[in-house]
């Protein structure tokens, strides 16, 4: 029976470009409704406002974040949401940033029927994209002081410079190479994990060794985006083919 699934993006420009890609390479066959949402700003500052209040609903948060989330969700109650899922940058440059709050925000975010699954992209979304014939993705960092260059500085760099021209091969090579990475940073494997293993490298893990091998030690993040991750999650083990 299809569900109605909720999708919250930190921006509304990039994040859904991204997602109306994905969606049209990936989800032809999926039966489920899927309302896309924008939350405006980043992770700390809705960590901010979900702490003065443990109960309060992230539905209703985004619902009454701005007038085009309430006409999305004009009528649908929490219940009526089978899953939501989160997608935010790292963001660690912001000057509420810290270490504590994405780990309390990943541990309380992690089941995407019960509270929602939350992917972090480091250190932004244009992780996702981040290719570059000199360098190998596997070895592509970014210092954290620099984060607000981030954007500008893939968009000179990437070979994926249009979004309308990269197609499924393109998709399946990017998704398999944020895995491969993943494995990378959690393991020290370059490779595609087994996916019964996938949950070895859940954002939880991605996040933890993010912290002990670039962020703390070197002020840097390996880059990695979020959306392969969920791409691979959601579509589950009978389309891993990555």
């Amino acid at each position: 029976m299809p569900e109605t699934i909720l999708m919250i993006f930190e921006g509304e420009k990039t994040e859904v470009k991204i997602y109306e890609k994905l969606y049209t390479n990936y989800f032809s066959t999926d039966s489920n409704t899927i309302i896309i949402s924008s939350y405006n700003t980043n992770i700390y500052k809705l960590w901010k406002e979900l702490y003065k209040d443990e109960y309060l609903d992230i539905v209703e948060v985004i619902r009454e974040k701005n007038e085009q989330n309430r006409i999305k969700l004009n009528g649908i109650d929490r219940d009526q949401i089978a899953q939501v899922y989160l997608f935010f940058d790292h963001d660690a440059h912001d000057p509420d940033a810290s270490n504590e709050i994405i780990e309390s925000m990943l541990h309380f975010y992690q089941e995407e029927t019960d509270h929602g699954k939350l992917y972090i992209s480091y250190p932004m979304v244009e992780a996702l994209i981040d290719f570059s014939i000199d360098i190998k993705y596997k070895n592509t960092m970014y210092p954290i002081a620099r984060n607000i260059e981030y954007k500008k500085f893939v968009n000179k760099k990437t070979i994926f410079q249009d979004l309308r021209k990269i197609f499924k091969k393109d998709w399946d090579y990017i998704i398999g190479e944020n895995l491969k990475k993943g494995n990378f940073i959690t393991t020290g494997n370059y490779s595609i994990i087994p996916f019964k293993d996938l949950h070895k490298i859940c954002q939880i893990n991605i996040f933890e060794m993010q912290k002990i091998k670039y962020i703390e030690p070197q002020q840097m993040v390996s880059v990695l985006s979020g959306f392969p991750f969920f791409i691979a999650e959601y579509f589950g083990e009978d389309h891993y083919v990555f």
